[in-house]
C-alpha cells in the first residue's frame, strides 16, 4: 500500500511538474508570437508612415511643378487670351494661392529640419504677388488697347515669371534632395 501511494504521489507530482512546464512552455511561445507581431505592427506602421511620406513629398513636387507653370511666361501669354481681369484675379486667389499655401502646409510639417525651404516658400510667395499684380497691370493696359504701356508692363511679368521659375527649381532641387536622403 505504500509502494502505491508513493506511486501515486510521484505520479501527482510528476503531472503538476509537467503541467508546469508545459504552461511555462506556452507563456512563452505565446509572449514570443505576441513580441513578433508587435514587431510586425511597427515595421508595418513605419511603412505606412514612409509610403504617406512620399506621396505627400510627390504632392508637393506636383504642386510646385504647377506654380511654376502657372507663373510662367506662357501661361501669362495664355492668360491675355482667355482671361478677363476678374477670371484672372479669382484665378489667383482660389487656385495660385491656394497651392502656395499647401505647398507651405506641407513643408512646414514635413520638412521641417530644411529653413532653406521655407525661405524659397516665403520668395515665391512674394514673386506671386508681383506677378499677380504686374499680370494684372499689363492685361488692363492691354484691354485698353495701350500696347505701347502694356509692353512695358509685360516686362515685368516676364521677370517676376523668371524669378519664380528659378526659385521653384531650386526648391524642387532641394526637396527633391531631402526626398533621396529619407528614401533612398
Amino acid at each position: 500500500m505504500n509502494d502505491t501511494l508513493i506511486g501515486g504521489f510521484i505520479s501527482i507530482i510528476t503531472f503538476i511538474v509537467a503541467s508546469i512546464i508545459n504552461y511555462w512552455s506556452q507563456n512563452k511561445l505565446l509572449e514570443k508570437q505576441f513580441q513578433q507581431k508587435l514587431l510586425l505592427d511597427e515595421q508595418q506602421l513605419k511603412i505606412k508612415k514612409i509610403e504617406e511620406k512620399k506621396r505627400i513629398i510627390e504632392e508637393l513636387y506636383k504642386l510646385l511643378l504647377e506654380i511654376r507653370f502657372d507663373c510662367s511666361t506662357t501661361h501669362s501669354f495664355i492668360v491675355t487670351e482667355i482671361k478677363t481681369i476678374k477670371d484672372f484675379h479669382e484665378w489667383y486667389l482660389n487656385a495660385l494661392l491656394n497651392k502656395i499655401n499647401r505647398v507651405d502646409i506641407i513643408c512646414s510639417l514635413y520638412l521641417t529640419d530644411n529653413d532653406n525651404i521655407t525661405k524659397l516658400i516665403e520668395k515665391i510667395r512674394g514673386e506671386a504677388n508681383k506677378f499677380w499684380g504686374y499680370q494684372q497691370q499689363y492685361l488692363k493696359l492691354w484691354h485698353s488697347g495701350n500696347y505701347e504701356n502694356a509692353e512695358l508692363k509685360l516686362k515685368e511679368v516676364i521677370k517676376s515669371a523668371n524669378n519664380i521659375g528659378e526659385t521653384t527649381t531650386y526648391l524642387l532641387r532641394e526637396i527633391k534632395n531631402t526626398y533621396k536622403q529619407h528614401f533612398n
